[in-house]
């Protein structure tokens, strides 16, 4: 069982624990980058079509993904399709009594 001093002693190495947390997570400045603010029009465009591309990536690389995996589908359907009469020759060698 702890002492009332100990006590005393953990309770404030948790109050000065908890308000030291407390103050790290109060901000203290964000500076924006030049682009989000910027006078030019050209630079505005150009800060909006990098947003739209960073937002619309992992969709074009989901969807790049799914089309090889579609495309090497199909290839590997027309190969096993055009090899039919090999395999079937070949089992019935395999087969026949000698």
């Amino acid at each position: 069982m702890l002492t009332r001093s100990m006590q005393r002693r953990l309770d404030t190495i948790f109050c000065g624990g908890l308000g030291a947390v407390a103050l790290s997570a109060i901000p203290l400045g964000a500076a924006a980058c030049p682009v989000c603010f910027a006078a030019e029009q050209r630079q505005l465009w150009a800060y909006f079509g990098t947003a739209v591309l960073l937002s619309l990536l992992p969709f074009l690389l989901f969807a790049g993904i799914v089309l090889w995996i579609r495309l090497e589908g199909r290839r590997a359907g027309q190969s096993a399709n055009s090899q039919p009469e090999a395999k079937s020759s070949s089992m019935a060698q395999s087969i026949s009594p000698s």
